[in-house]
């Protein structure tokens, strides 16, 4: 596997897992999702989850960011 491939793939995991902490929190609110939660969410070990993110915090944070980016054009009205 090259190592594009490689990276592709974590990157691909690491959107996952922040998406999934994302809709868990707007879900459920931050004190349910854990990260236990998250990862099976994501379908990934929960070890895999802290070689992405150093909290759970952090993931959401990321995932509620990539949400808004991507909305991001229709409140500009693009």
């Amino acid at each position: 596997v090259s190592d594009g491939l490689r990276v592709a793939k974590r990157q691909r995991t690491r959107e996952r897992i922040a998406g999934a902490a994302a809709r868990l929190v707007m879900a459920d609110g931050l004190s349910a999702a854990t990260a236990d939660r998250i990862a099976a969410e994501a379908d990934v070990a929960r070890a895999t989850f802290f070689r992405h993110f150093e909290s759970k915090e952090f993931a959401v944070a990321e995932g509620i960011t990539a949400m808004f980016e991507k909305r991001a054009p229709e409140f500009k009205g693009e």
